[in-house]
């Protein structure tokens, strides 16, 4: 099940265990901004692989367009930027275990 709110998203699911008597429940915190940011950023790097690689094999019927062209580099402090988790808490577990005897 998956749950949003204001200050995030979340989803929680059960992890089976090796012993019989025990769940485990898992919630699991999204940083959708940071989601946004990640998407946007791997798209920008499909769509220059696509771009170069039309023009390298010269499937473009404009060659005088393509003379000269700009090639975007990402550099090492964007790829930092976008890789810092914004949200404190990644992943929340919880543990159920069964108890035979009931103390008085």
């Amino acid at each position: 099940m998956s749950f949003s709110c204001k200050i995030g998203c979340w989803s929680t699911f059960y992890v089976p265990t090796k012993k019989i008597d025990e769940l485990r429940v898992v919630t699991k915190l999204f940083d959708i901004v940071r989601d946004a940011q990640l998407t946007c950023f791997c798209s920008n790097l499909i769509h220059n692989m696509i771009f170069y690689r039309r023009i390298a094999f010269k499937f473009e019927n404009d060659k005088d367009r393509f003379r000269q062209f700009e090639v975007r580099l990402f550099s090492k402090e964007q790829v930092d930027k976008i890789r810092i988790h914004n949200v404190k808490i990644q992943d929340l577990i919880h543990t159920i275990k069964k108890v035979e005897k009931i103390l008085p």
